[in-house]
């Protein structure tokens, strides 16, 4: 698989910042990422007690099932994207300037998007009720259809990861970077932190 093959030896980023409760002790999310040019290689590492992955079609709500996010930004937080994920690999995807007004992307942008889940539940894991899963994300360049993306190499971006799962038996809001308001929410650009492509 070549984005799991690409992004093997890449650090993980810890998702681990509970900006509004104290970090649950039942969820662990990481993400690494890594470029191939003309496409952003991404993997989100998850380790919980409770997958739940419902939504089947692209632009349904998925942040209410087990869920993993990447909000981008190619004009240092003046736009930015919101690209939500199940551990199915259906996405929500938008793009805006706020949380309000968003523009979906459409469906031939995100035709695009190529995913893999692995799914381990060691024997283990079982015995201690965790479940690790990962999913493997190739996101072409042409998703970003509101900015003129052709090649990622040297570019700086600004951006946030979240694990979060509204409709879980215990709903949590994770992110990489803290968020800085008094209720949760993820739509918050001036608190994204940058990301450096070589």
């Amino acid at each position: 698989d070549e984005v799991a093959d690409a992004i093997e030896l890449v650090a993980q980023n810890p998702i681990g910042i509970a900006s509004w409760d104290s970090v649950p002790d039942d969820v662990e999310a990481s993400f690494r990422i890594a470029h191939s040019r003309n496409a952003l290689l991404l993997a989100f590492d998850v380790r919980e007690t409770e997958v739940l992955a419902r939504f089947s079609q692209n632009q349904q709500p998925v942040y209410r099932d087990s869920c993993v996010e990447m909000f981008v930004s190619f004009d240092q937080g003046e736009h930015y994207y919101n690209l939500e994920f199940n551990s199915l690999g259906t996405t929500l995807s938008a793009w805006g300037s706020g949380r309000e007004k968003r523009i979906p992307l459409p469906d031939k942008a995100l035709s695009g998007i190529e995913s893999r889940t692995i799914i381990n539940r060691t024997s283990q894991l079982r015995s201690s009720g965790l479940t690790n899963w990962t999913l493997y994300l190739y996101i072409p360049v042409s998703v970003f259809i509101h900015d003129s993306v052709s090649d990622i190499s040297g570019m700086q971006l600004t951006a946030n990861f979240y694990k979060c799962g509204d409709d879980l038996q215990k709903p949590h809001f994770l992110s990489w970077q803290k968020i800085g308001t008094p209720q949760p929410d993820f739509h918050q650009p001036k608190w994204f932190g940058e990301i450096r492509f070589s």
